[in-house]
């Protein structure tokens, strides 16, 4: 096949879920779309046309996705796209056990989705990625990990119950809030390509743990800081990740009420720290 469109929704509870792939062509479906499969839901969009190329081909575009569980063998989402991955709200937790969401662009380009509610988020080829908040249910030791090449965007909450890495090549992070339960918190944001990187990030609270904020350029805390008795070191600076070394670096709150709660300190910028009132 080289098209799907599709302009109603879908439930599957079959053991193989909504599974839908193409050739050479996109999967498209309206914004109000729910695409509900109790197994899973696995879609794959390829193209032969300007593989590698920045173009509209092999793209995904869908609204709102949801699994229920019956089997911890099956389950999950997985979108993978030669182009763009787009898509609504994903909903990947059940009654007892929560599955993994993957979002894959072959050729290097960027996904969007809403709010995610799953046991893991995994983020592979993606260029720019951006959500409307992240929920992790995954309680299990470590961390779970996001790269993006040039930037990562969680305008509201990222809430997991293990500790996050979260880095960008080259590129911002801007994070509206973030809380973790079982695990410490790494933002690295480098600067490659010498178009600069900054840190934005709201209140962050984790039990007992680390949180390391480096960014080559700038960093903006918009909340409080909690690690209870954890440490917590927060660098603007071109040795966090820049490619040439520039005089570019602060670290800036919005506020001067917002505090630190944490054993130790470390604050470095090239520039200053400052507080706005």
């Amino acid at each position: 096949q080289y098209g799907v469109e599709l302009f109603g929704d879908i439930s599957a509870y079959g053991a193989g879920g909504v599974s839908i792939s193409t050739v050479d062509g996109n999967i498209v479906a309206n914004a109000g779309t729910t695409l509900f499969g109790y197994y899973g839901v696995s879609l794959t969009a390829n193209t032969t046309y300007g593989v590698g190329a920045a173009d509209d081909y092999g793209q995904i575009s869908v609204g709102r996705i949801t699994t229920s569980l019956s089997n911890i063998s099956f389950g999950g989402v997985s979108l993978a796209a030669d182009g763009d991955v787009l898509a609504g709200n994903i909903n990947a937790y059940g009654t007892a056990i929560s599955y993994g969401v993957t979002l894959t662009s072959v050729d290097g380009r960027d996904a969007s989705v809403g709010d995610v509610d799953a046991a893991s988020l995994t983020l592979s080829g993606i260029d720019s990625f951006s959500a409307d908040s992240i929920t992790i249910r995954s309680s299990e030791i470590g961390d779970s990990f996001f790269n993006a090449a040039s930037s990562f965007t969680v305008t509201g909450a990222l809430t997991s119950g293990r500790g996050a890495d979260i880095r960008t090549a080259s590129g911002d992070i801007s994070i509206g809030s973030i809380s973790l339960s079982n695990g410490a918190l790494s933002l690295y944001a480098s600067d490659a390509s010498n178009m600069g990187a900054d840190i934005t990030v709201g209140a962050i609270s984790v039990g007992n743990a680390v949180v390391q904020i480096y960014a080559a350029d700038n960093i903006t805390l918009n909340g409080d800081i909690n690690t209870v008795s954890g440490n917590v070191f927060v660098t603007a600076d071109y040795e966090a990740g820049d490619t040439t070394g520039d005089a570019i670096g602060s670290i800036h709150t919005t506020s001067s009420d917002y505090t630190i709660t944490a054993t130790n300190v470390a604050l470095r910028a090239t520039e200053g720290i400052t507080a706005y009132a």
